[in-house]
């Protein structure tokens, strides 16, 4: 992903992010993003956080990174805007990639992408597939 400023997600798959963070809604979302690369999402799945609420929602970045194929995670911000708060910057450093959904009053109002690179967040353009 070094170097990227594009990740390529399918409609489908960002429907499902934003499905399963607005019915986590009050609390925080979380879950894993798949790929064969590290600039494609090709799967989603759920996670149960070790630790969730409206505010914060964590997973061991041990067990994301050790995971096959892993290429970083999704959560949701509930009433919050979709950009990187301190704590999401320091688990970028450590995952890689993230995707952040803003959850307005139960609705999935806009998703980023995100990646940290020489210590600052850098904003990826999502595109379909065939746009790639």
């Amino acid at each position: 992903m070094a170097g990227s400023t594009v990740l390529v997600v399918e409609a489908e798959r960002l429907a499902e992010i934003e499905a399963h963070c607005e019915a986590c809604y009050p609390n925080e979302a979380l879950g894993l993003l798949y790929g064969a690369t590290p600039a494609q999402v090709d799967r989603v799945a759920v996670v149960a956080p070790s630790d969730q609420s409206a505010t914060s929602v964590s997973i061991a970045a041990q067990a994301v990174i050790s995971e096959p194929q892993v290429i970083g995670t999704f959560h949701s911000h509930p009433d919050g805007p979709a950009e990187p708060s301190v704590a999401d910057l320091r688990q970028l450093e450590e995952i890689g990639l993230g995707i952040i959904t803003a959850v307005v009053r139960g609705t999935a109002t806009v998703s980023t992408a995100w990646i940290v690179v020489d210590g600052k967040a850098t904003e990826l353009t999502m595109v379909e597939p065939e746009a790639a």
